[in-house]
């Protein structure tokens, strides 16, 4: 069995693999006890920099080097982090760790909103979402009454008239009274029976019935008075003033009533969205469509259940110093055990927020040169050092 150094060996070669640990320095520049690792790292490299000055001889031509100092001399680790959780993550970003606690608790808040905009809902008094919401139900603070519009149903008699709301007093197609329906209603009114005479309507017919798949009603008679329908509804058949040529109904003409209910809560899907994700992120979005008024003033109601957010405050240090440790555990070659004693991390280049591929952000370490950490046993490597754990005799076969 081949020792280290005493012999070539295509064992010794390195396809690299490892894990990072990283502790933290407190504020008197001293260890923490304890570890924590910074997960998948796609790369990481150990770099030198070292920076001379050389004397050459000036009293021949070719100039030979005859002497050479080292004036400087640099060591940094450059670490490409594939893993976002709080910890590893604040490495990149200079920021300190936190957790967010929101107590169990119901919500009402107020929002002024248009539709097309979106809303984030707070815990109140503080800047934080309603993370993961339930219960969900927004409703205007006002209130919204009921209201109908009257309208030909596409009917091909010359005379299906738009009536207007409110109607005119001459109109002679009128619907009264207040829609007490609870849900947005259609109704159809159909000319069974025309009048046979103009000014005269007391032989006119009609049924109505709601919605599309609704049955029809029994033959109602037109008597000029106001004939209740449904839904707090009433219709009124009466002579013409003279503003129309002929009689003023035709059989088979159809006029739809389309109501809408009064509206206090809001309609999920027609008012406002809110998904699994919107949900999460304590957000509802009012769409285009939505049955609101610009600037509408709304109650937001909601629950929230006790939890633990954890936080990133980002930018918050000037500097991240402590201990590296990486475990080489390599696809081919010698497991090596390597501690860098005083690194300053900086975050470098970019985070990747939206991407097709894998996300990852890169760090610098700056191996600092350590007289305090450095390895007591040999107090001139102030870097690292690097441990051989399986021993010299050991040769490591590829995995």
């Amino acid at each position: 069995m081949a020792s280290l150094g005493t012999a070539k060996d295509a064992r010794n070669l390195d396809v690299g693999a490892g894990e990072f640990s990283f502790c933290n320095f407190d504020k008197d520049v001293n260890p923490h006890q304890t570890f924590f690792t910074l997960g998948n790292c796609s790369e990481a490299t150990v770099s030198w920099e070292v920076n001379t000055i050389d004397k050459r001889d000036a009293t021949r031509g070719t100039r030979e080097k005859i002497a050479s100092v080292e004036t400087q001399r640099d060591v940094t680790l450059n670490i490409t982090m594939d893993e976002s959780d709080p910890l590893k993550y604040a490495l990149a970003m200079y920021g300190k760790t936190a957790i967010q606690e929101i107590e169990e608790q119901s919500i009402a808040a107020s929002y002024t909103v248009s539709p097309g905009e979106e809303i984030f809902i707070n815990i109140p008094d503080t800047e934080t979402p309603a993370y993961n919401y339930k219960n969900l139900k927004i409703r205007l603070s006002s209130g919204k009454a009921a209201t109908f519009v009257v309208k030909p149903d596409g009917g091909s008699a010359p005379n299906c008239f738009m009536a207007t709301n409110p109607m005119a007093s001459n109109d002679y197609f009128v619907v009264s009274g207040a829609f007490t329906g609870s849900a947005d209603a259609d109704y159809y009114v159909r000319i069974t029976k025309a009048n046979a005479v103009q000014g005269t309507i007391t032989d006119v017919e009609y049924e109505w019935r709601k919605g599309l798949t609704g049955v029809w009603s029994t033959p109602v008679t037109a008597t000029g008075a106001a004939i209740a329908m449904a839904d707090g509804l009433s219709i009124t058949i009466q002579p013409d003033t003279g503003t129309i040529t002929g009689t003023e109904f035709d059989a088979t003409e159809v006029f739809k009533i389309e109501c809408d209910a009064a509206m206090t809560f809001l309609k999920e899907g027609r008012d406002y969205i809110s998904d699994e994700v919107d949900v999460m992120n304590g957000k509802v979005r009012i769409p285009l469509t939505a049955d609101l008024d610009n600037d509408s003033l709304i109650v937001v109601e909601c629950d929230v259940e006790a939890q633990k957010v954890p936080r990133i405050y980002a930018g918050i240090f000037k500097k991240i110093e402590g201990i590296m440790r990486f475990e080489y555990d390599p696809t081919w070659g010698r497991e090596k055990a390597m501690l860098f004693y005083h690194v300053q991390i900086a975050p470098n280049g970019d985070d990747s927020l939206i991407s097709e591929d894998w996300g990852s952000r890169q760090i610098t370490c700056n191996v600092l040169a350590s007289g305090d950490h450095a390895d007591p046993e040999n107090p001139m490597s102030r870097y690292f050092r690097v441990d051989y754990p399986k021993g010299s005799g050991d040769v490591i076969t590829g995995k």
